[in-house]
């Protein structure tokens, strides 16, 4: 499974609640 760079999200700035929650899951899931 590919694990996107949770930087890469911070770095756009529009690190909204649901995208959060999905890196978290994701984090988990890797």
């Amino acid at each position: 499974m590919n694990c996107p760079d949770e930087l890469q999200t911070t770095k756009i700035g529009r690190e909204t609640k649901l995208e959060t929650l999905l890196l978290e899951v994701v984090r988990l899931t890797c």
